[in-house]
């Protein structure tokens, strides 16, 4: 198999021409969709371009590799194809399954620091350290 490389524009997200929220939250389903493709982790390469004028997008980003660190597994475990998490949950049901549950409330407690950060303007300290 041939080596991939996939560049994610931070600044050129569907919903950036919509409002602020979006934008953060388009680059926390955005990254971890890439980096869940069924391809081999030594052949793929995933970047991030951003034009550096927010901090928040960086936070954005942080947040989804942290995010991705439990999406990434948790799809290789279950054969999941539909690889976003915003869309994988709208349209999949948690019954019976724990696994399920607990990579969602994952995802939401990512998505609220988010969210917050981009409310808020700042990006609380108890956020990066831990």
């Amino acid at each position: 198999m041939p080596r991939i490389s996939v560049i994610i524009r931070g600044w050129m997200c569907l919903y950036a021409l919509l409002i602020r929220i979006r934008r953060h939250l388009c680059v926390v389903n955005t990254a971890p969709s890439e980096m869940a493709y069924d391809y081999p982790t030594k052949k793929l390469s995933v970047y991030v371009s951003d034009d550096g004028g927010s901090t928040l997008t960086l936070f954005a980003f942080m947040e989804a590799s942290r995010f991705a660190a439990h999406w990434l597994p948790y799809c290789r475990k279950n054969k999941i194809v539909e690889r976003c998490p915003e869309a994988y949950f709208k349209s999949h049901h948690s019954w019976f399954d724990p696994d399920m549950d607990q990579i969602k409330m994952i995802y939401k407690s990512m998505r609220a620091r988010v969210e917050n950060a981009v409310q808020t303007g700042t990006i609380h300290c108890d956020y990066i350290t831990n």
